[in-house]
């Protein structure tokens, strides 16, 4: 047999300690002796006549921690291997005891850290005095937080690289004080990715907001001396020469198709437009030949104004004293003058506009653990970021935090663009704001996407829409971020437009819905005269996804039901699940799927501003930090329940039609794969179709009839479906009947299949015959409908 004398025990304070700094790991090996320390695994055997033999040797020293058994070995010369093995165990009893200190020391290591870390203050708020700071070392702590457990085996120095996943804080000392501060509080994670974190940087880190506070001092005293002549309002923007084609658009349609007569200000670099040197004509000829004020161009040469600094230069140094700045890309979509009278402006002298982002749910790091906070020395603020493709500002009045905006966007080190904390320009002029505690006016409606169907029938948004104080679209910013359009794409769409639509009673439909009977019809059903509302049930999948899915170690629904954040949106009664979610197959972990989305009824004055509101944080938040849905079409009905407000489903479970890629109806009939069916929600013994959701069936050849050859289960089209589940209530579905058979998502195995009623492909026929019209452009064949009604 095998006798160890080397034990796992060991083996791992062994890796403990090599993975210490070499100053902590020599300090733990002190007082094990000045020879290497030698580890044997013998091998025994219990019959006494065998000769037992020493076949491994594990070392570990100062210097190295392992060598082979031909190394060591000799040492014991010709001695009897039990001999051997007792000399192996004495030593690793020795070692044992060693390493028991040295777990004690490691223990003792710690303590002295955590009383230490006691003396090591945090900087006061608000200090304005300039501190002579060194740099100490990087001090890092347990639980992912700057205020754990100190961890003291694993300080680093101020050169080093911090990892992202550590947490701790910079330790700096006064020079002339001896105090010692702890700079750049992090947590675990927090930091962008690819964002290099030393501590060498923590004293020009701290210094940084006394700086800043430094650079806008001579500005915070009001200069009234101009109060009393009137303002000089116009627009600025600034250009390069990929940019003059847009802003060509934008200034042509101010001026001939908004009737502005505003000034304005064009600002470039010269160096920018060396590359093209013709870039500006036409806008010279635009400025020559237009009505209104005048149009002037000014140079930009300050080396540090360059990529987005060059609008926040311009601000700073326009000639106008009250300035609307546009983006070239930006177009109003009425005359925006009246912005400079409007009372939020007249109230601040400052109005901003949201962006989508929000502290809970950003794609810049902008959230409440962000080093920002402590960069600014400013609390965290919980508001939605900003979104700078249009300021109006009164340079008169807030002529200090213009000039803070110029320091956090030039100063260097730039901490801003080394820590990845904002992006670009967009939110500086906010926080420049808050900073100083200047008053300014964001406007309250959040923005919006425009954009266009794609010929795969999704929604491409291109553009964001931005309103005026009183909620009235104004400017359209056209925005080629493919991070931002493709966020708000598609069936994301849907409940924007619930949010914003000033239509009462909302019915939204797909637009590949193939309807059979009129769906006015249910808004005279019980379900919508009671709660203003109809819903319809999705399949049944029990996948571990969705809104069954695993946030933080419980399934998602539940944990949303009872973490949701309720007082924000004015919830009095807090965790109190509605009948209807405790019966749920998503409640119960049976089903990743509850709600089909593709046609949806909601009385917006009935359900309430608190729906709504808590629909737009699913959209705009939520979704971003969890996939609680395939898609929009859980947002729904999750707003009412959260906010406590009765809802209606159907009585009856989705149903769909059979599609020909499968075979349905001869190699499982009792299995349908298709498209979504959806009865009239009424329990009665009356069974009529409401409508199918498919594009396959309108359009069963999308890619060309090459294609089909190579069609898979979940390939719906169909050019004559025959038959359908049949109507029945929701449950899960059969696959007794097919053990061997995988289904995808799209079947509902065990659940039959009846004939599709008679009307089916008259209505069909129409609605093919109405898609190729529109995309053939022969729309006179959508005034021809009665040709294909049934007889």
């Amino acid at each position: 047999m095998y006798g160890s004398v080397l034990v796992s025990l060991l083996t791992k304070q062994h890796q403990r300690l090599q993975n210490q700094p070499n100053s902590v790991r020599q300090r733990s090996l002190q007082g094990i002796g000045q020879s290497d320390i030698q580890l044997l695994r013998v091998n025994t055997n219990d019959d006494d006549s065998t000769p037992s033999n020493a076949t491994e040797s594990t070392i570990v020293s100062n210097s190295s921690w392992r060598y082979s058994m031909e190394e060591r070995l000799p040492e014991f010369g010709d001695e009897d291997p039990s001999s051997v093995a007792v000399k192996a165990r004495d030593m690793a009893e020795s070692l044992a005891n060693s390493l028991s200190n040295t777990s004690a020391m490691e223990a003792q290591l710690r303590a002295d850290a955590e009383l230490h870390a006691r003396s090591v203050k945090i900087l006061p708020a608000g200090e304005t005095r300039k501190r002579a700071l060194k740099c100490i070392g990087w001090r890092q702590t347990g639980h992912k937080s700057p205020n754990g457990p100190r961890e003291p085996e694993n300080d680093l120095t101020c050169t080093d690289l911090v990892s992202n996943k550590a947490s701790g804080y910079c330790e700096v000392e006064d020079i002339n004080s001896g105090e010692r501060f702890r700079v750049m509080r992090r947590s675990s994670n927090i930091l962008r990715n690819r964002v290099p974190f030393r501590c060498i940087n923590a004293p020009a880190f701290a210094q940084y907001h006394i700086q800043a506070h430094a650079a806008v001092k001579s500005t915070l005293d009001p200069n009234d001396a101009s109060r009393d002549l009137p303002p000089q309002d116009g627009i600025v923007m600034v250009v390069y020469p990929k940019l003059i084609p847009s802003a060509y658009a934008t200034i042509r349609a101010l001026r001939v198709i908004l009737g502005c007569s505003l000034p304005i200000e064009i600002w470039y670099r010269p160096d920018e437009m060396e590359h093209v040197p013709n870039a500006l004509v036409p806008l010279r000829h635009l400025a020559n030949n237009s009505s209104g004020a005048r149009i002037s161009f000014h140079p930009i040469t300050d080396p540090a104004a360059k990529r987005f600094v060059t609008k926040i230069y311009a601000i700073n140094h326009s000639f106008f004293d009250r300035v609307l700045f546009l983006d070239a890309d930006n177009v109003p979509v009425r005359d925006p003058s009246f912005l400079f009278n409007s009372p939020e402006f007249l109230e601040t002298g400052a109005i901003f506009w949201p962006d989508f982002w929000h502290p809970t749910s950003t794609m810049f790091g902008l959230h409440s653990r962000s080093l920002l906070w402590e960069l600014l020395d400013m609390p965290f603020v919980d508001m939605f970021e900003q979104e700078s493709g249009q300021l109006v500002v009164d340079r008169r009045r807030h002529a200090a935090p213009l000039k803070l905006v110029l320091f956090y966007a030039t100063h260097e080190p730039n901490f801003f663009a080394h820590y990845k904390l904002a992006w670009g320009d967009k939110d500086l002029f906010r926080l420049a704001w808050l900073k100083l505690n200047a008053p300014f006016h964001m406007v309250e409606t959040p923005p919006a996407m425009a954009g266009m169907v794609t010929n795969s029938s999704a929604f491409c948004g291109m553009t964001m829409v931005q309103h005026d104080p009183e909620g009235d679209v104004l400017f359209l910013h056209r925005n080629k971020s493919s991070n931002m359009t493709t966020n708000f794409q598609s069936w994301w769409i849907k409940p924007l437009a619930m949010y914003h639509t000033d239509i009462r009673h909302v019915m939204l439909l797909d637009v590949d819905d193939v309807i059979m009977k009129d769906p006015a019809v249910l808004r005279d059903l019980d379900g919508y005269m009671k709660t203003g509302t109809t819903f319809f049930y999705d399949r049944v999948a029990h996948k571990k996804r969705f809104l069954n899915g695993n946030d933080h170690g419980r399934y998602y629904l539940r944990r949303l039901l009872r973490e949701f954040d309720y007082a924000r949106f004015n919830v009095s009664r807090g965790f109190a699940p509605s009948q209807h979610v405790l019966n749920s197959f998503a409640y119960k972990g049976k089903s990743c799927h509850e709600m089909d989305s593709s046609m949806v009824l909601i009385d917006k004055e009935r359900a309430g501003n608190t729906v709504m509101k808590i629909m737009f944080w699913f959209i705009t938040e939520e979704r971003f930090r969890f996939k609680y849905s395939w898609g929009d079409k859980e947002t729904f009905w999750l707003a009412f329940e959260l906010a406590h407000v009765t809802y209606t489903y159907s009585p009856w479970g989705v149903s769909v039609v059979n599609s020909m890629p499968n075979e349905d109806m001869k190699r499982h009939p009792d299995a349908l794969c298709g498209s979504i069916l959806q009865f009239v929600p009424i329990d009665n013994s009356e069974i009529e179709v409401l409508y199918v959701n498919g594009k396959a069936l309108i359009d069963p050849y999308p890619q060309g009839v090459a294609y089909i050859r190579k069609a898979k289960q979940n390939n719906l089209f169909n050019m004559l479906p025959t038959h359908m589940t049949p109507r029945q209530y929701r449950r899960e579905v059969n696959t007794t009947a097919h053990q061997k058979e995988k289904f995808n998502i799209e079947c509902l195995p065990g659940m039959g299949s009846t004939l599709l009623p008679a009307s089916f492909s008259h209505n069909l026929l129409r609605r093919r015959l109405h898609f190729l019209g529109v995309a053939t452009d022969v729309i006179g064949s959508l005034q021809h409908c009665e040709t294909y009604d049934q007889a």
